[in-house]
Parts: structure tokens; sequence; C-alpha cells
């Protein structure tokens, strides 16, 4: 690889990492908050709390890629 592609993916790692950061905070802090949601009634039939772990993934992802989009257009 040339040197110029080189600083040009270092250059780009280096102003994405504050975002990627970010969002995969975002998403943590969303899946966690589900999670304990769910874990408070365990009497609950296992396919019910897969479903909401599930749920719980999804809502973390959504939140991730929700703050990714925010901080582009913060930085437009």
């Amino acid at each position: 690889m040339s040197n110029i592609r080189r600083k040009i993916i270092k250059r780009v790692k280096k102003q994405a990492m504050p975002y990627i950061k970010s969002a995969l905070k975002t998403g943590a802090n969303k899946v966690s908050e589900q999670l304990l949601i769910v874990a408070d009634d365990l009497d609950q039939p296992i396919d019910e709390i897969m479903e909401k772990v599930g749920n719980a993934l999804k809502s973390g992802l959504i939140a991730a890629g929700q703050e990714i989009a925010r901080n582009q257009a913060n930085t437009r």
C-alpha cells in the first residue's frame, strides 16, 4: 500500500473514532437499560425473555445508528 493511502486511512480512522466511540456508548447504554427491564421479571416463559433480549439488542443497534447520524448532521 502506498504511503499516501496509509496517511488517508489513518486520517479517516482518527476522525471517525470519536463518532464510533460515542455511538457504541449510546448503543450499549440502550441495551443495558432494556436488559435491566427484562431481568426484573424472570418468571416469564423463556420464549418471551429471549424475544425481549433480541428486541433490546435491536434497539441498541438503532440507537447507535441514530447517534452516528446525529453526529454527522452536527458536523455539517
